[in-house]
């Protein structure tokens, strides 16, 4: 059986909004290493035959510059990454077009610590079962709420949504990456 071509794709094109400020995430060091190094080094090192890495517009030499000291910038393709998650996604697998791999890994780069024993387990199940997200349990008592309330005064008061459904911890899970396919 021929061995399988697997490829990653790294998303590092969003505007880092949730975390507030004017610097990138990604581009923050841990230990004087950038996050977005951190997070590829895992693909790196497993072996993945492309690694691409997507980044925001006009950001591609930025990235190079602040990987090189850390990676093998020669081992990774940067490229452009699109407005959203999926856009940018997208453009990564565009960026394996010429050479479609078997099995592609998507991975969060602003999440540094990828244990290589993650990597490979959700690189076999993708294999075996087609995809693979990993989860992780849910610790927040988590509801699903509706509309506005009229239920009276308090509520008017402090015009919440209601909770329409506590949802039960034990039947939900949280998507981490990377996802496979």
């Amino acid at each position: 059986m021929p061995q399988r071509r697997c490829a990653a794709v790294v998303t590092a094109a969003g505007a880092s909004a949730r975390m507030g400020g004017a610097a990138k995430k990604e581009f923050l060091a841990i230990g004087g290493v950038p996050v977005l190094a951190l997070a590829v080094r895992p693909f790196l090192s497993a072996g993945m035959d492309r690694v691409v890495v997507t980044l925001p517009a006009g950001r591609l030499a930025d990235a190079a510059a602040l990987l090189a000291p850390h990676l093998d910038i020669a081992a990774l393709t940067l490229v452009e990454g699109g407005d959203t998650r999926q856009e940018s996604v997208r453009c990564g697998l565009l960026a394996l077009a010429d050479a479609p791999p078997d099995l592609v890994l998507v991975h969060d780069g602003a999440r540094p610590w990828l244990a290589p024993d993650l990597l490979k387990r959700v690189a076999d199940a993708a294999a075996r079962f087609d995809a693979c997200v990993p989860v992780v349990e849910v610790t927040e008592a988590v509801k699903e709420i509706g509309g506005e309330s009229d239920a009276g005064p308090v509520a008017a008061a402090v015009s919440a949504p209601l909770v329409l459904r506590h949802l039960p911890r034990r039947l939900l899970r949280a998507a981490q990456t990377p996802q496979g396919f």
